[in-house]
């Protein structure tokens, strides 16, 4: 049986302990998921490719002292056509699993939980391999 795209919830977490540190001394201006590349925050790339796959609920998870700078953000830039974002914002040394365990009453349907980098990774290396190939 195959699982529709609205059978889905997406957790992403923007931060990830082991990537945060590549950034200095950048990140400590601004949170690394808003990090520009080619003058769009890291964010925007991940937002839309879910956009794409026509996923309706995101929950960013944040932490508290990145919350106000990507609540602006997503409030002056939510230009997506399928998703709902919901912004949760946790405590910067909460573990994953707290997180989820403080927030479960959201989740209703099957999660798909990402690191912000990871997917953004495996973004960016589509969007090369189809700009090299095309």
């Amino acid at each position: 049986v195959l699982a529709y795209k609205d059978d889905f919830q997406v957790v992403l977490f923007t931060e990830n302990d082991s990537t945060i540190d590549n950034f200095d001394p950048i990140a400590g201006e601004i949170p690394p998921c808003m990090l520009p590349i080619a003058n769009r925050p890291i964010l925007q790339y991940v937002l839309e490719l879910l956009d794409s796959y026509m996923i309706q609920e995101v929950f960013v998870i944040v932490s508290k002292n990145e919350a106000n700078t990507v609540t602006n953000w997503i409030e002056n830039n939510n230009n997506f056509t399928n998703l709902m974002i919901t912004l949760l914002e946790v405590n910067e040394y909460a573990s994953r699993a707290e997180v989820l365990r403080q927030h479960k009453i959201r989740f209703t349907k099957d999660l798909i939980l990402d690191f912000l980098f990871t997917c953004f990774c495996k973004t960016f290396e589509n969007l090369l391999n189809k700009n090299i190939y095309t």
